[in-house]
């Protein structure tokens, strides 16, 4: 949370409960002493009364690596176009890869430390699972979304 310094009560509550759950807020720059009306600031400052405040350097080096080194998708050429969110499903690596654009794109995909290897692509619009060599081309349609399981 970048430099934040007003938030609704009903967020920092929301947030509080993230953390409960065993969430990490990281606070960078600030933390919020203003709620969104002059009756929640007091609430604001007191839910808040023990947050610590990182540098933006202390924030990169708390957050660590972005995902184990156990997934090795690696997708390149659709910056800021597709997003990958990673996750655990019986032991194998699951990678869902969404494109948020209006048109198709084909990201390059490979396995970081293997020169070739192989995935399987779902498709969960058209329900196909295919094996794919890599490295290769991830063709994705517009706005269109697929698991890549390593």
């Amino acid at each position: 949370m970048p430099r934040v310094e007003l938030l609704p009560l009903a967020v920092v509550r929301k947030l509080g409960g993230f953390e409960a759950a065993g969430g990490r807020v990281l606070w960078v720059d600030a933390v919020p002493n203003l709620g969104d009306t002059n009756d929640e600031h007091a609430g604001v400052r007191t839910a808040l009364a023990n947050a610590r405040v990182l540098t933006p350097q202390e924030a990169v080096e708390s957050v660590g690596e972005a995902f184990p080194r156990s997934f090795r998708v690696r997708l390149e050429g659709a910056d800021g176009i597709v997003f990958v969110g990673r996750y655990l499903r019986d032991g194998h690596p699951v990678n869902f890869v969404a494109n948020n654009q209006d048109a198709a794109a084909a990201p390059a995909l490979r396995l970081e430390g293997e020169e070739r290897g192989a995935v399987w692509v779902n498709d969960p619009a058209n329900e196909a699972i295919t094996r794919r060599e890599t490295p290769c081309a991830l063709e994705l349609a517009p706005y269109g979304a697929v698991f890549v399981v390593e």
